[in-house]
């Protein structure tokens, strides 16, 4: 588990260059599925073909990352996000290329303790001048931390896509009467583009989204190592009354742990499948994550374990 997610969490997944994570992911699972295929967007898509209800599993592979849009003469590169990441949370970060090759540090221009910082006031020093930094205007950049492993607690940069990753990999090699997609969707962090797309193809009846959820959430406190987090609303969606009562029976019946979740103003913009063609019963089961909005987050195994466990019933009994 350990290794296999710490490995997932290494590879370049910026929202739009998704896809040496999606090949790596296909190579890896594709003989445990009646069907592997990319669809015209770029999700990763495998189909575990059954008589029972169509069933969509899917969670979001995407990640941060800076495009550069300007190379300073001392070598130094101004950049603009790829997705939702505060500055606060990069300063420090080491960025690579789509090659895997570390490229700089991300510094702060100045620091003034009385004003806010935005992303314009950051920039990567790659330690080389202008000319011999090996950089272009458009290139996409990954920021990372380093990755740390203690008393079953992981520590690194962009372990809540990696889980779910790992999550859905051991889902797929499991025997299934449904008719179930395990969707890897993309761009994510842009907007719910890859999960809209595969769910309008797909018409499904259940929609499973499978992700982080944070513990510094305000309304309802979550808490890593108490086992799955059972979202009931967030600003995308309020999870039908009788779908959360059945998985909690299952929960319940099956000794798993659970938290349930009420977001007010947050929530995951992938929930909006639940309004995509006549409407799809849309439920996100969680793990928890500390600091799940930043480039340096924590998840505990023992949750990864609960949830896995808890998936597996769930696409089994519906």
């Amino acid at each position: 588990m350990i290794d296999r997610i710490e490995y997932l969490s290494q590879l370049f997944s910026v929202a739009g260059y998704e896809k040496d994570l999606l090949e790596e992911i296909k190579k890896e699972n594709n003989k445990y599925a009646d069907e592997c295929y990319f669809d015209n967007i770029g999700n990763l898509i495998f189909h575990k073909n059954g008589k029972g209800n169509k069933i969509i599993v899917n969670t979001p592979v995407s990640s941060p990352g800076v495009f550069i849009t300007h190379i300073n003469d001392d070598g130094t590169l101004k950049f603009k996000n790829i997705g939702n990441i505060s500055p606060y949370y990069l300063i420090g970060c080491k960025v690579k290329n789509i090659s895997g090759e570390d490229v700089g540090i991300i510094y702060a221009d100045s620091i003034d303790s009385e004003k806010s910082i935005n992303i314009d006031d950051l920039h990567v020093d790659t330690g080389f001048s202008k000319e011999n930094c090996n950089i272009e205007i458009g290139d996409v950049l990954m920021p990372y931390c380093n990755y740390l492993n203690r008393n079953n607690n992981l520590f690194g940069t962009n372990l809540k896509t990696a889980t779910s990753i790992f999550i859905l990999e051991n889902l797929i090699k499991e025997k299934y009467d449904n008719d179930i997609y395990f969707v890897f969707s993309i761009m994510d962090n842009l907007g719910y583009k890859g999960a809209k797309v595969a769910v309008n193809e797909i018409s499904p009846l259940y929609a499973y989204i499978i992700s982080g959820s944070g513990t510094d959430n305000k309304t309802t406190k979550i808490s890593k190592g108490n086992g799955v987090v059972l979202r009931i609303k967030d600003s995308h969606i309020i999870v039908d009354k009788n779908l959360r009562d059945e998985i909690k029976g299952i929960l319940n019946d099956n000794d798993i742990p659970y938290q349930s979740e009420i977001l007010v103003n947050d929530g995951f913009t992938n929930n909006e499948v639940k309004y995509s063609n006549n409407g799809v019963k849309t439920v996100n089961l969680n793990f928890p994550v500390k600091s799940s909005d930043s480039l340096v987050q924590c998840i505990n195994t023992e949750d990864i374990n609960y949830l896995i466990k808890s998936l597996k019933i769930i696409l089994k009994t519906k």
